[in-house]
């Protein structure tokens, strides 16, 4: 039985202005749905604007005002995306079951799961899950 490779990460929709840089040292482009996001790459949302991202029946749903990072190397067995830098903002996560672990890390605090639905919530001074 042959292993089916893992999906890109994908914008599956997006209200307000949402972007995204390749690298910390390129411009902020414009995201549009349907758009494949490369890895690495970091997504933000502004004020009053909102992005679901999914790959492989996960999804991450940044709300407004966050910010996270997608790394190219963080990337388990079987293709999944497996790490998220969540750098503020809130996050909804819907993580499929995965034989490898999911986590996000944030200033303050890494949550490692095997699949689940979660939400993280990270300002200046704290982050909670």
């Amino acid at each position: 039985m042959a292993v089916l490779a893992a999906e890109p990460v994908r914008v599956e929709s997006g209200s307000g202005s949402v972007q995204f840089r390749a690298d910390s040292n390129d411009a902020w482009q414009t995201v549009n749905a349907g758009m494949v996001l490369p890895a690495p790459s970091d997504i933000r949302t502004s004020a009053n604007a909102e992005a679901v991202l999914v790959q492989s029946g996960s999804r991450f749903e940044l709300k407004s005002g966050s910010q996270i990072s997608l790394k190219e190397n963080d990337r388990g067995s079987s293709g999944l995306l497996k790490r998220v830098k969540q750098w503020f903002g809130t996050v909804f996560y819907t993580i499929e079951r995965q034989p490898d672990e999911f986590s996000v890390e944030t200033p303050f605090l890494v949550s490692t799961v095997k699949g689940t639905r979660f939400v993280i919530v990270s300002t200046d001074t704290s982050s909670l899950v």
